[in-house]
C-alpha cells in the first residue's frame, strides 16, 4: 500500500516505514467486505436453516462451512497491520497518538469486524 504522494513517475515507489498508509483502511475494509459478502451468500442460498437442521442432511456442509469462515476471519485479523489494531499496543500507540487519521480508521475497521 503506497500513497498517491510516494508513487513515483519512474520506477517503483515506497511507503516510509515510519508513516501508515491512508489507503489501509479501504484495502483492509474490501477484504473483510468479501468475505462477509461470502458468508451472507451461504446464508441467504442455503435452505431454511431449521429445515436443515431437523433434517441433518446439510449440517456437515453448514458446519464445514462456518469453519471455513472462522479460518478466514482469522486469517483477515492476522493480516492486519498493526496501525489498524485495536486496541493501541505499546508499539502502535504512538502512531495513534501522532495521527488521528490513524486512530480513527483503526476504530472504522474494528467497529466493521466486531460481531454484532
Amino acid at each position: 500500500m503506497i500513497d498517491d504522494e510516494f508513487l513515483q513517475a519512474d520506477g517503483d515507489g515506497q511507503q516510509p516505514l515510519d508513516t501508515p498508509s491512508r489507503m489501509g483502511l479501504f484495502v483492509f475494509s474490501s477484504k473483510l467486505y468479501d468475505i462477509l459478502d461470502k458468508i451472507l451468500i451461504t446464508l441467504y442460498t442455503e435452505p431454511d436453516a431449521e429445515t436443515t437442521l431437523s433434517k441433518n442432511n446439510n449440517l456437515p456442509k453448514l458446519l464445514s462451512n462456518a469453519l471455513i469462515y472462522n479460518r478466514q476471519l482469522d486469517d483477515f485479523y492476522n493480516s492486519i497491520p498493526e496501525y489498524l489494531r485495536l486496541p493501541a499496543t505499546e508499539a502502535n500507540s504512538s502512531i495513534h497518538a501522532e495521527n488521528s487519521n490513524v486512530q480513527l480508521q483503526s476504530r472504522i475497521l474494528n467497529c466493521r469486524s466486531e460481531p454484532s
